[in-house]
């Protein structure tokens, strides 16, 4: 299982102990069988402790609730999550300052050459000679 899936069984658990498998699945969108598996796992690892409605007229009634090494999970897991999302965020950040061109300094030569002015004395421009005037308005 992935941390996420175990970050949002654990979220979910945590907000809604008394849900159910099947309610569980269906705010997490995976299969019956999935979340079973799912509960199987995490409650074998000690992360959630399942009580039964002793007085409930619903014999298969349970509570699922966070142990503390649950607890400490969804915070580790949150944790792992962050740095990933961190280094993730780095690395872009990296990527654009390679991809884009830098800021330029006074020192730095023009991108674009400047206009070299006609022999003739015409001025550069729309009415220069590149434009096939002769430079008169």
């Amino acid at each position: 299982m992935t941390d996420d899936l175990h970050y949002r069984v654990l979220k979910q658990l945590e907000a809604h102990p008394d849900g159910t498998q099947r309610d569980l699945a269906k705010a997490l969108g995976i299969s019956l069988g999935s979340t079973n598996f799912c509960m199987r796992a995490i409650i074998d690892q000690g992360w959630v402790k399942v009580q039964n409605f002793r007085r409930s007229d619903n014999k298969r009634a349970y509570a699922y609730l966070l142990t503390p090494q649950g607890i400490e999970a969804k915070a580790r897991i949150t944790a792992r999550f962050l740095q990933r999302k961190r280094a993730s965020a780095k690395s872009l950040k990296v990527e654009d300052q390679r991809n884009w061109p830098r800021k330029r300094r006074r020192t730095d030569k023009p991108t674009m050459p400047l206009p070299r002015p006609d022999p003739r004395g015409n001025p550069p421009g729309p009415l220069g000679p590149a434009a096939g005037g002769d430079g008169r308005p």
